[in-house]
């Protein structure tokens, strides 16, 4: 049995996955190797315990074939193909009184044969405990999933790992992070599957959302939560960025793109965005090969700020037709039929309309504008925010802004189930249009 969601939350917990004979032949096996002071035992505590050791596959025989049960087989199959194996195996034992916390998957040294070898898939020879290791390469890391097989019970009594859900596509900061963490509850045979946070995004929606905070003064002010959320290869939407400042602006975002790169996001395609002053520059600075578009969702939302709400379905039907043309020409006449019908009663929507801005969006094949042009990618997301806000007026500090929201988007995130509609027709452009940037192994 299967708890949690791999994709969705960055881990999931595989129940009784290892039987109990070959939990208790393990134990025992460990038990008479680490009696001796040779070389795999690497850590023991003042005491003499030992709490963590390496070389496992070459010093422990048994270690190498426990991942091979029928249930975890068929789970790295599934989630890896069928050509795997095991790479590095370790040992730890956890004193009761400390917790670990994964709160990003950030780990990129991989133990190897050999660092002396030249690789483009490789880089950074360094040795650790007597092992060469080197760092991955993002395509080499995609294929990668770490696994820890609990030997004991683990409850609220013997520290049990705290891992936050998301963190491999999400760390936000300032104050979100363990006080979102999730107890890993397990018992002697289940094993704990984790794996990195996604290097490339094909689709990225960036936008900001005013809510009320109180400051310590007890002044109630502005602030703004900036939100990047985005498709995966998969055709599913995932959250991997939330941050709080007191006014939204191209510098502020500009460092929460430099936070993504630093945290392992190494490229986006496409960046949706609003017509924030500075907002490109702002992404080209992190991300120098993105191509920015403007956010239709954004596009939509402003235009009905000055709609009458009689008025306002037969005026997003009239937009639809703007950007929904099959060329750049068919996009001007509908502008122009738009303008002739709305301005005199909406000037202020064809001012702002923002041409130069939505014609680089039809350099684009319709399957991939169709793919940028899901209007509830971000807008679900801002749903869960302004439920919060309607419910709440005003937040009592920073802290708990951005944890209650958090997990309430965590929350509605177990919905985000189904791709995007013909999200394959889109990949197979993205794959002609970015060759070269594509991983080069797609799960």
């Amino acid at each position: 049995m299967v708890e949690g969601d791999l994709e969705r939350d960055g881990f999931c917990l595989l129940r009784r996955a290892v039987d109990a004979d070959t939990v208790a032949h393990l134990l025992n096996v460990f038990c008479d190797v680490f009696e001796d002071d040779s070389d795999n035992v690497r850590a023991r505590s003042s005491r003499g315990h030992v709490y963590a050791a390496r070389n496992l596959i070459e010093t422990i025989p048994e270690v190498s074939t426990v991942w091979q049960s029928d249930a975890l087989l068929r789970f790295l199959r599934e989630q890896l193909g069928d050509d795997v194996g095991l790479v590095r195996a370790l040992f730890f034992d956890k004193p009761p009184d400390r917790t670990w916390a994964l709160a990003c998957h950030k780990g990129t040294s991989v133990a190897v044969m050999d660092n002396s070898i030249p690789s483009p898939s490789f880089s950074r020879p360094t040795t650790k405990a007597g092992v060469p290791h080197m760092i991955a390469s993002d395509d080499v890391l995609r294929q990668m999933l770490t696994l820890r097989i609990h030997l004991d019970e683990v409850t609220d009594e013997n520290g049990p790992l705290r891992v936050i859900p998301g963190s491999h596509v999400s760390c936000a900061s300032v104050g979100v992070g363990m006080n979102a963490a999730f107890d890993v509850h397990a018992s002697a045979g289940d094993v704990l599957a984790t794996r990195r946070i996604d290097a490339i995004f094909p689709i990225v929606f960036l936008d900001g959302i005013v809510i009320h905070i109180r400051g310590a003064s007890g002044r109630v002010s502005e602030h703004t939560m900036y939100v990047a959320i985005g498709v995966n290869f998969r055709g599913k939407k995932a959250l991997f960025g939330l941050w709080l400042s007191e006014n939204e602006g191209a510098k502020f975002w500009h460092s929460c793109l430099t936070d993504l790169r630093n945290r392992g996001l190494s490229d986006m395609f496409i960046v949706c965005v609003d017509g924030l002053s500075g907002f490109p520059e702002a992404i080209r600075s992190a991300y120098p090969k993105a191509q920015v578009q403007l956010c239709i969702a954004h596009l939509v939302r402003a235009a009905l700020r000055y709609v009458n709400d009689s008025d306002s379905r037969e005026v997003i039907a009239d937009l639809k037709k703007i950007y929904q043309a099959a060329s750049v020409l068919e996009a001007e006449t509908e502008l122009e039929n738009f303008s002739k019908k709305w301005d005199a009663k909406y000037l202020t929507i064809s001012k702002r309309l923002k041409w130069p801005h939505i014609s680089e969006m039809f350099e684009l094949p319709m399957a991939i504008r169709k793919a940028t042009y899901a209007t509830n990618m971000i807008e679900s997301v801002n749903s869960v925010i302004r439920k919060f806000t309607r419910n709440r007026k005003q937040y009592p500090n920073r802290e708990s802004a951005l944890k209650l929201i958090y997990m309430a988007i965590h929350k509605a995130s177990k919905r985000w189930t189904m791709p995007i509609r013909k999200w394959k027709e889109a990949l197979n452009h993205f794959a002609i249009l970015f060759e070269g940037r594509m991983p080069k192994n797609l799960d």
